[in-house]
């Protein structure tokens, strides 16, 4: 079983760059989310009434799930880097509601919430990842995305 730190590099919000999530420890995987499609799925998610409020924490709530999911049975705790302050609950409900709508097993109790320093692995991963001088586990399209919503 696993500790694994998540952290994600470029935001959500930042239409004009790519968004990385990633997790670190014996075991490691990242994703990576083109600027493109981000920008599709926001469009999309702004033309059925959602705003930034909503849309970003729910979309990056999808981001871990696709993250996360193929490693539930492997993972004794997963803390995620406080990306959207004060919406950990909202984010939290929307990963465990994906996980057991899909059938994976990931207890609620398992996953948590701090800031992940500039140390974390997790987080060197994420940036080096981003900055192109290592592959995406894999490259997420738009109809990922919106399979999950």
């Amino acid at each position: 079983m696993h500790y694994v730190e998540v952290d994600q590099s470029g935001k959500m919000e930042s239409t004009n760059t790519a968004t990385v999530l990633a997790f670190s420890d014996a075991i490691s995987d990242s994703i990576m989310i083109p600027a493109a499609v981000k920008r599709q799925a926001i469009r999309i998610l702004r033309e059925r009434g959602m705003t930034g409020a909503t849309l970003y924490p729910l979309l990056f709530a999808i981001a871990l799930y696709l993250l996360l999911r193929d490693y539930t049975e492997t993972l004794a705790l997963v803390i995620i880097d406080q990306e959207y302050a004060g919406q950990e609950r909202i984010i939290k409900a929307h990963l465990m509601n994906l996980m057991n709508r899909n059938g994976y097993d990931l207890p609620a109790q398992n996953v948590g919430f701090r800031r992940i320093g500039k140390r974390s692995p997790a987080h060197k991963l994420a940036l080096e990842t981003l900055r192109g001088k290592r592959k995406p586990g894999r490259i997420i399209g738009l109809g990922d995305l919106l399979s999950e919503l």
